[in-house]
């Protein structure tokens, strides 16, 4: 039970964020809201907010079903049922609340387009990114302390070599990450250069911030996982923490940025401003044949994205796809597993009702009879073997009563079974034993 609860535990408070994080999309922030470039006047316009309001109703809706359905399964008692539902729940969280979004930004698509909003004829307008204030990119330095703290387990259990030494790497990729992953790019949201600049170099520092962060989680990682070695819900519960600070500090930084992109393009869109809608799928995948590049910056936040027609981007689909797929496939899987296992188990059970009969231990036949009828409600089989003990005991009225009332009104039961005869005719012979042969008949 513990395990599940640190499992449920470790994302369930995933679910008011992510909920903050998709509804803080219908605030306009670079003229976007909900993935739509829209010009200023929009932001009074009826239909618009009526449709925003509409979204926010339906991503409360789905994260609350999502939140009640993790809590449930924790009811689950077979843990690996119980992380097969975990791993389908984890393809939920991740697909059906992005169901209302791209709804809603076709929607707003729709809107638009009928009231011809557009940013004026198409343009080409360019901003001298040399011309920028400079930012100065963070020290590698900055990153080594996090690559040696990540190595400490190695000293001290040679047995977890190969997971520190992945760690360790992953620490320091975050400084190639943080140096290589970005796209120099200016964040242009209208001909005002000055907005520009500013929306450029808080986009840098924000970068910086989060990868130097992620860095310093992944060596703290390490240590976790070495401490679980020792002390599994020690490390486990480490584990947690550092995920809650270190999701706490990303949502910090991403929040703060998106702030600053609201207040600072508060007053834009009363002229031309740029419009690239036509380039995001549902407003939320990039495709651009004519841009070379496969990374590319998210129009709003911090966060990167793929160019989906760039080949490369086409095969991280493709294996995104695959790994939520197979997380179905694997709880599907697990499902079938578990029904396999049950059922070798209830017969196994049946068996050993079968020999506990035959050895005349009856009470034990009981008792066995008990955990199987649990295991499988709905078979007939081991129902079938105790009235049979209660017939074997010459307990007629007994193995008539539990025959009328235990298995024929049971509604749990499958009754549409050949064993039904059997149990037929041993309510039939008990009512002949008992000189009943009116009854014997009926039966």
């Amino acid at each position: 039970m513990i395990t599940k609860l640190i499992l449920t535990g470790s994302l369930i408070w995933l679910i008011p964020l992510m909920y903050y994080m998709n509804v803080n999309e219908t605030k306009f922030k670079k003229n976007i809201v909900i993935g739509v470039t829209l010009p200023y006047e929009a932001r009074e316009d009826e239909d618009v907010r009526q449709c925003l309001a509409r979204f926010k109703k339906e991503e409360r809706l789905v994260y609350i079903l999502l939140a009640l359905l993790s809590l449930s399964v924790l009811v689950v008692e077979d843990f690996t049922a119980y992380f097969t539902i975990w791993l389908i729940w984890i393809d939920l969280v991740c697909v059906v609340p992005e169901i209302p979004y791209v709804m809603c930004n076709g929607r707003l698509k729709k809107i638009k387009q009928e009231r011809g909003w557009h940013s004026g004829m198409p343009r080409v307008a360019k901003v001298n990114i040399s011309q920028l204030p400079q930012q100065k990119i963070l020290s590698p330095w900055l990153f080594v302390p996090a690559i040696l703290i990540s190595i400490i387990p190695l000293f001290f259990d040679e047995s977890l070599a190969a997971p520190t030494i992945m760690m360790t790497i992953m620490t320091a990729a975050s400084w190639a990450g943080y140096r290589y992953l970005y796209r120099y790019k200016t964040e242009m949201v209208d001909e005002n250069v000055d907005l520009t600049n500013a929306l450029t170099s808080i986009r840098r520092q924000n970068w910086g911030r989060l990868w130097l962060v992620t860095g310093y989680s992944c060596a703290l990682y390490s240590i976790a996982m070495w401490i679980s070695m020792m002390h599994f819900y020690a490390g486990m519960a480490l584990f947690v923490i550092i995920t809650i600070i270190l999701c706490a500090v990303v949502f910090k930084v991403e929040f703060g940025m998106r702030k600053q992109q609201e207040q600072l393009t508060k007053d834009s869109g009363h002229t031309w401003y740029v419009d690239d809608d036509d380039k995001w799928i549902g407003g939320i995948l990039y495709y651009n044949p004519d841009d070379s590049r496969l990374l590319i910056n998210a129009r709003i936040g911090t966060n990167s994205s793929f160019n989906i027609a760039h080949p490369a981007g086409k095969i991280i689909v493709a294996l995104t796809v695959l790994l939520l797929a197979g997380f179905i496939v694997l709880g599907g899987y697990g499902i079938s597993r578990i029904k396999s296992e049950r059922v070798d188990a209830y017969n196994g059970l049946v068996e050993e009702q079968i020999s506990l009969i035959e050895a005349g231990d009856y009470e034990g036949q009981e008792q066995v009879f008990e955990e199987a009828s649990e295991l499988l409600p709905s078979s007939l089989e081991s129902y079938y073997q105790n009235a049979y003990s209660l017939y074997k005991q010459e307990k007629f009225e007994d193995c008539i009563s539990f025959i009328d009332y235990d298995i024929c009104q049971n509604e749990q039961l499958d009754l549409v079974q050949a064993r039904m005869a059997d149990v037929y005719y041993l309510r039939a012979d008990s009512y002949f034993r008992l000189e009943q042969y009116e009854e014997a008949a009926d039966a």
